[in-house]
């Protein structure tokens, strides 16, 4: 089976969080994001580091080392109308 991860899901799991378990399940196959929410996610793990007392190197390090296969705009750009309909009105920061 394979998953798309959000943002919120790959948070999680760096620190340590229930979705790291979805992350590492034995069904998950393969796990992709796009190259667009894992910059945000990258930006969003100091912020994480700072509210959590954690150390910002060590979440970047567990950030990096995620089981997830990042996927280029140009790999999914036919599908964006698509996605824009069905996720835009509900969250336009996911469309990606």
């Amino acid at each position: 089976m394979k998953l798309a991860a959000d943002a919120n899901v790959l948070l999680s799991a760096v620190i340590g969080g229930r979705a790291k378990l979805a992350l590492h399940h034995p069904q998950i196959g393969e796990i992709f994001t796009t190259e667009h929410t894992f910059a945000e996610v990258e930006e969003y793990s100091l912020v994480l580091a700072r509210k959590k007392r954690m150390p910002s190197d060590i979440l970047l390090l567990a950030l990096a080392a995620l089981p997830v296969t990042l996927v280029k705009r140009d790999q999914y750009a036919k599908n964006m109308a698509e996605a824009k309909r069905r996720i835009g009105p509900r969250d336009p920061d996911d469309v990606d």
